[in-house]
């Protein structure tokens, strides 16, 4: 169950690192086309001095590649195996355990543990820790992009594509 559960975990990590990439270059084309696009500044939603449009984007970049490097360094920690026994001492192994382990390990392409962690779930917790960063990032960019496309300030729009 819990090799299942990292294995399922790395999967996602993949799929959320690779998104999230993408969303990272997007920002930083975004932020280079409109280097010069002058709008408003705002702190909390009250105009402030001016800022340029691409200055706003790279903002966005630099919160996103902190996550990825988030995702990053936590892989070692995080993309660890389970196999231990029982009561995680591998007593049921006669004296062979870490050498099995070891094996399971490589063969499943996970890091063998310095212990058992089978109780200790405090790695899925700084997971689930950045995912929560990176699901706040997304929000905040998201309720940004909302705000700036209303009627009434209209400095966003997103492009409305027709399919055929």
């Amino acid at each position: 169950m819990d090799n299942g559960l990292i294995l399922q975990i790395r999967e996602a990590h993949a799929l959320i690192t690779k998104l999230l990439t993408a969303s990272y270059a997007h920002c930083i084309e975004i932020s280079e086309k409109y280097k010069n696009t002058v709008m408003a500044g705002r702190t909390h939603v009250i105009h402030a001095l001016p800022i340029t449009f691409g200055f706003k984007t790279a903002m966005w970049a630099q919160e996103i590649r902190r996550s990825l490097d988030r995702l990053e360094e936590i892989k070692p920690r995080l993309f660890v195996g389970q196999l231990s026994g029982a009561v995680g001492t591998l007593a049921s192994q006669e004296g062979k355990g870490l050498e099995m382990q070891r094996l399971m390990m490589a063969d499943l392409g996970l890091n063998q543990p310095v212990i058992s962690w089978h109780p200790s779930r405090d790695h899925i917790a700084e997971y689930v820790s950045v995912l929560a960063i990176i699901a706040g990032t997304l929000g905040r960019i998201a309720r940004e992009i909302l705000s700036l496309q209303r009627t009434e300030i209209c400095e966003v729009e997103e492009p409305f594509l027709w399919e055929k």
